[in-house]
């Protein structure tokens, strides 16, 4: 056995520092006290160790699969360089509260067996956790990611994690991370893009999104029909993108759609509307419902080819109801029939019938509301009367359009 730890670093260098002899016992360990996983009770010979090697080495931050004890130990308050804890091991509480990282600070399949708090902590720049695992309570509350990527990619968190008032500057990433318990994003700011692609909730009811901006936040595949939902703030969509004026008319929406984010996976994007719209129906907030119901029939018509986006029911749907969403649409619709119907039956009659177009407007109108034969006046010829029969077929199709689209905005279920 060799008396020199060969625990291979970060680089691929072996550790090199003398093996342990535990003090119980007497027996040597083929590993040093910083990797040594055999539990022991010298915290303050750990401690030691760690402030000599801290005090030696003052640009090297290099903890790679070191394994640190329940108690007894603590970091600098400052990190001026970078910090590797790649595959280390906490076997207790570790605390990192009001910690600066001025650099990058990697915790790469790290093993937090107690509680890990984070609280305050400020990371200049990366701040990588990927394949980490957190098996106690999860503390980020008020830490803040300034620049660089923040990466929490296949985390898994067994205990209840707070990120309260954490700040996101640059996004983060939690694709297939795993929550087990409660989760508090409450306050959390996501200033760039992020991402929650595939991220697994155990219990969705007990996580909690609350005065957040999330129009660049990803959640694709992600199960949040159940998550809760306060005073947030979604993507912002022209429902007409490309028609001038209408493109005030804005939906909620999700960041997912936007072609900016890279190729439209339009199956994924309607299964997220489809989500939200179930979770905001259940919480009776029937407009932003009916923004994500209008997000998933567009996601799906947008997932056809290029010609039937247009040639389709669907796409008719829309022009007249914003797919049973909208009243108004209907409405303009309803009265754009009434004002140019007249016009079609003066040039049907033709130049010898003296109709004013205030006179065809009163009867086209009385012979809607009251249905008659109609006179010579403007109803005599085969295309005055087919005018009039199209007339009131589309009539009764917008009315009741109209109709269902103010039973949507308006209807309420029972308690």
């Amino acid at each position: 056995m060799s008396s020199f730890c060969q625990e291979r670093m970060l680089l691929g260098r072996p550790c090199g520092r003398p093996a342990y002899v535990d003090p119980a016992s007497g027996l040597p360990s083929d590993k040093c006290i910083f990797h040594c996983y055999k539990e022991t009770g010298g915290f303050t010979e750990f401690q030691n160790a760690l402030d000599a090697y801290l005090s030696s080495n003052p640009k090297d931050y290099d903890f790679h699969r070191f394994v640190f004890p329940c108690r007894g130990w603590k970091f600098p308050s400052v990190f001026p360089e970078c910090a590797y804890f790649n595959y280390a091991v906490f076997k207790g509480d570790v605390y990192f509260g009001l910690t600066r990282f001025q650099k990058k600070a990697v915790f790469t399949e790290v093993t937090f067996e107690g509680r890990a708090n984070f609280c305050t902590a400020k990371f200049n720049w990366d701040g990588f956790f990927l394949n980490s695992e957190f098996r106690s309570l999860v503390d980020f509350a008020g830490a803040e990611f300034c620049l660089g990527q923040t990466d929490f990619r296949f985390c898994k968190f067994r205990g209840d994690v707070t990120f309260f008032d954490c700040k996101f500057q640059k996004g983060v990433a939690f694709p297939f991370a795993r929550f087990e318990k409660a989760v508090d994003f409450r306050d959390t700011l996501f200033g760039g893009n992020s991402d929650f692609s595939e991220a697994v909730f155990a219990e969705p009811e007990r996580v909690t999104f609350s005065g957040n901006n999330l129009s660049h936040v990803s959640f694709a595949r992600c199960n949040i029909a159940k998550t809760i939902f306060q005073r947030v703030e979604w993507l912002g969509i022209p429902v007409w993108p490309k028609a001038g004026i209408l493109r005030r008319w804005i939906r909620n929406g999700v960041v997912d759609e936007l072609p900016s984010s890279g190729q439209v996976n339009h199956e994924d994007l309607a299964q997220t509307y489809r989500r939200l719209q179930h979770n905001y129906m259940e919480n009776y907030r029937y407009s932003e419902a009916g923004d994500f119901f209008v997000g998933e029939r567009e996601s799906l018509r947008r997932g056809k080819v290029k010609w039937r986006q247009y040639a389709s029911i669907d796409f008719l749907y829309k022009l007249a109801s914003l797919y049973g969403e909208s009243y108004t649409l209907p409405f303009v619709w309803l009265a754009v029939l009434l004002l140019l119907t007249p016009l079609a039956l003066l040039a049907a009659v033709g130049s010898d019938c003296n109709v004013t177009y205030w006179h065809a407007f009163l009867e086209n109108l009385e012979l809607f509301i009251f249905p008659r034969i109609p006179d010579a006046s403007c109803a005599a010829t085969a295309v005055s009367r087919l005018t009039i029969c199209t007339e009131k077929v589309l009539v009764v199709l917008f009315v009741s359009l109209l109709l269902l689209a103010l039973r949507r905005k308006f209807k309420r279920k029972s308690f």
